[in-house]
């Protein structure tokens, strides 16, 4: 994109004046490139003269005033130029190449690189001050300086002050007020004032507020020829530091005090647990009871039989106590005592093993292969051996029928008597059906059944619940999980 960028003929407004020394009247200058308007043959003092500038130039900032001794301020007339500064950043060409000051008329035309377009800023409106006078630094042109008459001052207070241009707008207002006069309140520490454009006149007052924790040493400021009154906020009731906790940190920055229901919270370090609340609050200048951070330890309560790598060889049992991320190597003492779990455990950070805790058992008190029961299965894997107190569950083949209990235990080595599995056909007997009280199965009842032409007189039975089911047992059709579940026993007679 091609922008050509035109620089603007300007005449401006000023007061030229010519001085006669030694005299109270000032006559009219002769100004170069520029002139005097309306002029007269002798001006009286504090007298103003208006001129202009040709185009192309512009006046001096400044009012000249005839004074006692002559004119305050020469007026001249300085040619307008305009400085191009670096603006290399996606342009792809600027004609004509390498000139940066250019006179009023001229102009110089820049090309953007691709996706990109010449933005214009957007200027601020020309300022002026009354009972002041303003500067502008021709290489800052966005930040304007100003001062005031005698017996006046900036609306600020201070003697000089200053404005910024932004986006087309002034910060504010540059404003000059009587010396007498108070205009922008005082900075409040630890409270505040609202900002105001009211001019306050000597003996007036306004209200401030303090910060919470803090009270006024009084309600009110006054304006005492030109200056506002300190105001001072103190400390009400507060705490101090928040007290220490080893091993443990807070997690905002420190304050200078701590006012009332304010609050902090603790976090402990890595490998450490809290004990408490992680939160405390200040409470009419003392804190709450801060928590304690306690150490990660891991305790291995180990049994007669148990020995750990932690622990002296000819030292057994009964703890070991390890931090977290510490791994321990377990192993059982005797010739006839096996480790059943990891041997390697690790504490974690909460305190906790990371697998159950193993256990040391007696290889010599155990049980073999489970008896063999004819027409049945047993419904785990065959295991080497059987420690005590394992079981083992059997479930009869189709058209068989259990006769005894389904599971069965390892007790000190010896196996309990296991079930037989029965044909459905049947001979010359009885069998009595009754629900077992052990599984909690409500309807205690028992009722015989006969073999009548090798079929049995009763084919269904049901026992209720505590769960609210109920459960059936068929004569003859294999269906172990029902039977599991009715826990239905027979007798055979």
């Amino acid at each position: 994109m091609r922008v050509p960028v035109q620089i603007i003929s300007f005449s401006c407004f000023l007061f030229s004046v010519t001085v006669v020394r030694g005299q109270e009247i000032c006559t009219a200058p002769v100004i170069s490139n520029g002139f005097v308007v309306e002029p007269v043959q002798e001006y009286q003092r504090d007298a103003i003269l208006k001129y202009r500038c040709l185009p192309g130039f512009k006046a001096r900032e400044g009012t000249p005033r005839c004074a006692k001794f002559g004119w305050t301020l020469n007026p001249e007339c300085d040619e307008v130029t305009c400085e191009l500064k670096s603006i290399r950043l996606e342009v792809n060409k600027i004609n004509p190449e390498g000139k940066t000051l250019f006179r009023a008329g001229e102009s110089v035309e820049i090309t953007c690189t691709k996706r990109f377009f010449f933005a214009k800023q957007k200027l601020c409106p020309d300022l002026s001050v009354e009972n002041g006078l303003i500067h502008k630094h021709s290489s800052n042109e966005e930040e304007i300086f100003y001062t005031c008459n005698t017996g006046y001052k900036p609306f600020s207070g201070n003697w000089w002050d200053s404005v910024t241009c932004s986006k087309g707008s002034w910060s504010e207002e540059p404003r000059c007020i009587r010396k007498e006069e108070c205009g922008a309140f005082p900075s409040v520490h630890h409270g505040k004032l609202k900002k105001t454009k009211q001019i306050f006149h000597d003996g007036e007052t306004t209200a401030f507020e303090c910060d919470p924790g803090f009270i006024p040493t009084q309600r009110f400021i006054k304006c005492v020829s030109g200056t506002w009154e300190t105001p001072v906020c103190e400390v009400d009731v507060h705490c101090g530091f928040p007290p220490k906790v080893e091993n443990a940190f807070i997690t905002s920055k420190p304050e200078e005090f701590y006012v009332h229901r304010s609050s902090i919270t603790y976090a402990c370090g890595s490998s450490f647990l809290m004990n408490g609340k992680s939160t405390v609050f200040c409470r009419s200048g003392t804190w709450e009871e801060v928590p304690t951070c306690k150490e990660v330890m891991c305790v291995a309560n180990l049994t007669v039989n148990m020995r750990s790598d932690v622990t002296a060889d000819e030292h057994t049992g009964p703890e070991v106590s390890v931090r977290s991320g510490h791994t321990i190597t377990l192993s059982c003492v005797g010739k006839k005592v096996k480790l059943q779990g990891d041997s390697k455990i690790t504490c974690l950070s909460n305190g906790e093993w990371n697998i159950p805790f193993p256990k040391c058992v007696g290889v010599d008190v155990h049980c073999g292969v489970p008896p063999k029961v004819e027409n049945a299965l047993i419904t785990s894997k065959s295991e080497e051996f059987y420690v005590h107190g394992s079981s083992v569950t059997y479930v009869c083949r189709s058209s068989f029928l259990m006769n005894g209990k389904s599971t069965v235990f390892c007790r000190s080595g010896t196996w309990e008597q296991a079930p037989t599995c029965k044909g459905t056909d049947c001979a010359d007997e009885s069998m009595n059906v009754f629900c077992d009280t052990e599984s909690e199965m409500l309807g205690l009842f028992q009722s015989p059944v006969q073999c009548l032409w090798r079929k049995w007189t009763k084919e269904v039975y049901s026992c209720d619940g505590v769960d609210g089911k109920r459960y059936s047992y068929h004569m003859g059709i294999e269906s172990p999980l029902v039977v599991r579940e009715a826990n239905i026993q027979q007798a055979v007679t």
